[in-house]
């Protein structure tokens, strides 16, 4: 019969610390292959295996417009039930005409917000009486609705054929 004492039996709490923290290293090897596993199966950071989709690089940077054209680039976010966009123009040696900005107290989609920038840039380059013009966006939605508006029967179709009976 073993004694009664106040401290368990010796190499026990070694026992159960080592059968403990193997527990953890067993979870953490199961969450660690899981993620070997799925990072294998999708390549997802894998640089043993070619990606499945081909990374393309691109040189995004500013480009000068050709000689006697003003280029106007705009923006626009929204944030917190609030619209903002800017936008400035620049001839072909960087010279900076003008630039504006805004803030509009409303809630609405990015496209949205993208076109009332197109909308106050229109405004803009009317004010600078330039010729030529060029306007420059980072919305490709905007764009391609803006070269197929004819076709575009959506009300932000319709919205962009009157903005550009503006022009």
């Amino acid at each position: 019969m073993l004694p009664l004492t106040s401290s368990p039996p010796f190499g026990t709490v070694g026992t159960i610390e080592i059968i403990f923290f193997r527990r953890k290293e067993e979870e953490a090897n199961v969450v660690w292959e899981r993620a070997a596993t799925l990072c294998h199966d999708f390549r997802i950071h894998n640089l043993l295996n070619k990606p499945l989709l081909p990374v393309i690089t691109t040189d995004k940077k500013w480009t000068k417009p050709p000689y006697g054209i003003v280029k106007i680039n705009f923006d626009a976010t929204v944030l917190m039930k609030k619209m903002g966009y800017g936008m400035f123009a620049r001839d072909s040696d960087g010279f900076i005409f003008g630039e504006g900005a805004g803030v509009i107290d409303t809630d609405m989609q990015t496209e949205w917000a993208e076109l009332k920038a197109f909308e106050e840039s229109l405004n803009f380059a009317r004010s600078l009486n330039c010729p030529n013009l060029v306007f420059e966006t980072d919305c490709i939605s905007l764009v391609n609705r803006k070269n197929k508006r004819g076709q575009d029967i959506t009300l932000l179709g319709h919205r962009i054929n009157d903005v550009c009976k503006l022009l």
